[in-house]
C-alpha cells in the first residue's frame, strides 16, 4: 500500500483536519501535506507516529507470524513489507 494513500485514509477516517493531525503527530502541516501529495516520503517511524496520532497502530495494520529456525531461534515475519528508499531501509 502506498504510504501517501495510507496517511490520507487514516487522516480522513480520524475526522481530523490536516492541521490537527500535524499538531498531534508533532509534524508540520507543510510536511504532512507533502507526504499526502507524494512529494516527500515518511520513514516507517514517522508514518507510524502519524498513524498513531490519527488513532491507528501500524502494528495492528500488519499481521505478524511467529517462526522458529533451528540455528536462529524465534523471529516474527510481517505479511507486508514497506517499500523504503535508501538510506531508510
Amino acid at each position: 500500500m502506498d504510504r501517501a494513500y495510507l496517511l490520507k485514509v487514516a487522516r480522513r477516517a480520524s475526522g481530523m483536519t490536516q492541521a490537527e493531525l500535524a499538531a498531534r503527530s508533532v509534524t508540520s502541516q507543510a510536511t504532512l501535506s507533502a507526504y499526502k501529495r507524494g512529494l516527500k516520503s515518511p520513514t516507517i517511524r514517522v508514518a507510524g507516529r502519524i498513524l498513531e496520532a490519527a488513532g491507528f497502530n501500524l502494528r495492528k495494520l500488519t499481521d505478524w507470524t511467529e517462526h522458529e529456525a533451528p540455528d536462529f531461534g524465534r523471529f516474527w515475519v510481517p505479511n507486508i513489507l514497506w517499500n523504503v528508499e535508501m538510506p531508510d531501509c
